[in-house]
């Protein structure tokens, strides 16, 4: 039988293994972004819509529901990449992101 220190560390684990790529994005985002109005959104709101939506999905429905919520921002120098297009840029020395 577990103990209560066993059956936490196993709730944090999957809380932790249930972040969804959208959500690490959200809080990249969230944490860097310069426009702190998020194009005029709720950033908070954007979180529910995307985050929640993504909670079950496969790993092409996440990747589809980030790159909607990164368009949300109406930014055209912020983007997400697939594989191929990050491996592309990979052979550029490339230091940041949108500065």
């Amino acid at each position: 039988r577990a103990t209560a220190t066993e059956s936490s560390i196993v709730q944090s684990t999957k809380k932790q293994a249930d972040i969804t790529v959208v959500e690490e994005v959200w809080n990249l985002i969230k944490k860097y972004y310069i426009d702190k109005t998020y194009n005029g959104q709720n950033w908070e709101e954007v979180r529910t819509k995307y985050v929640e939506g993504a909670r079950d999905a496969d790993g092409d429905k996440q990747m589809k529901l980030t790159t909607e919520m990164v368009k949300s921002l109406g930014d055209k120098y912020t983007r997400m990449l697939d594989t191929q297009q990050y491996a592309a840029i990979q052979k550029f020395d490339l230091i940041g992101v949108g500065v």
